[in-house]
């Protein structure tokens, strides 16, 4: 049994340990609202606000299916332009996509869609564009369209590529051998369709994770 005084004690003992609990909450709690703050002012994506319309599209994935400005809504959409043959850029960024899709799949946050669009519709058919970006992940979506809708989409979006010779050269199209010149940036659009953030080159995995956490929270 415990007298009086070691009751008195113990119950004391309790309260200051009780305070400092409290005050610790309370610092973790102030000191994460201010890192959010400092976190949303020093973001290092381009976010549009408020975030700007796109025009009306129409491209293919797969075999013949649509894919248009309906193919957005309800879900936050990642999208990289590039193509299948691409040397450097594209095999890197898509490496990065996946990474920073695992590392959103095991936050537990709204899993976006990621959508690769080939701006080389010549030759990079439907079933070879599907292999091509589910090696990097079997969740991942490849599209194209004709070179008039592929043009007229990137346009719209202000994403440019030219098509050159493996010696830098302008292409004159006398050859099925060339490369394309092409922007690395990754647009993000939010579940109403329209553009909310351009993410510019170099990429990072762990940044683009972190960054679209506190974009869809915003």
């Amino acid at each position: 049994m415990h007298t009086k005084k070691q009751q008195r004690g113990i119950y004391i003992t309790l309260i200051v340990l009780f305070g400092i609990i409290a005050f610790v909450v309370g610092l973790l709690i102030f000191q994460q609202k201010e890192v959010d703050k400092q976190t949303i002012a020093d973001i290092k994506a381009t976010v549009l606000t408020p975030p700007r319309a796109i025009a009306p599209f129409n491209l293919t994935y797969e075999t013949n299916k649509n894919f248009s400005n309906a193919s957005f809504y309800g879900h936050w959409t990642f999208m990289f332009f590039g193509y299948t043959r691409c040397p450097d850029i594209c095999p890197t960024t898509m490496a990065v996509l996946n990474n920073a899709y695992e590392t959103i799949k095991e936050s537990g946050l709204t899993l976006p869609q990621v959508v690769f669009v080939s701006v080389d519709p010549t030759r990079d058919n439907s079933e070879y564009l599907q292999r091509y970006v589910r090696y990097f992940n079997e969740d991942f979506m490849g599209i194209t369209g004709t070179e008039a809708q592929v043009s007229a989409f990137t346009k719209d979006l202000g994403v440019v590529y030219i098509k050159v010779t493996p010696k830098g050269e302008a292409y004159t199209g006398q050859s099925s051998t060339y490369l394309i010149d092409h922007s690395g940036v990754i647009l993000l659009f939010n579940p109403q369709g329209n553009l909310r953030a351009v993410f510019t080159m170099p990429h990072d995995a762990n940044q683009i994770a972190s960054e679209y956490s506190i974009i869809i929270n915003n």
